[in-house]
């Protein structure tokens, strides 16, 4: 973190990627590999670093959508979290949110569409 406070990107890029080279399951290792990325304009790869701290703790969702809150994939993936814990108005405002961010994204239109007809809800 030094040296991306440091404005020294490429040298903070180095080092998150070695700290989860080193240690592949190091959650904070990726969130920050992921911010350094956002920082140098690669959303590709800063998505595919979230993606993987997901993959570890899903409740790196919010730590995601608080660094990149046009993450559309985090919002929906937090839905499917809500709702798994009976969460229904939670899941649906970040399925909704993920749908406005990326209108092409289908599964959070699925999701979405689950969730409302199992709450019956038919207006929406």
């Amino acid at each position: 973190n030094v040296y991306k406070e440091r404005g020294q990107l490429q040298e903070a890029l180095d080092n998150y990627r070695r700290a989860v080279r080193l240690k592949p399951d190091f959650i904070d290792g990726y969130i920050n590999l992921a911010a350094a990325l956002v920082a140098a304009r690669d959303m590709e790869a800063a998505v595919q670093a979230y993606i993987t701290a997901l993959q570890y703790n899903p409740a790196c969702y919010l730590k995601a959508i608080e660094t990149c809150p046009g993450f559309a994939v985090a919002w929906s993936n937090l839905g499917c979290v809500f709702n798994a814990q009976g969460e229904i108005w939670l899941a649906i405002h970040h399925f909704e949110k993920a749908v406005t961010l990326d209108p092409n994204f289908l599964d959070a239109y699925i999701n979405l569409g689950n969730v409302l007809k199992e709450a019956r809800i038919f207006d929406r």
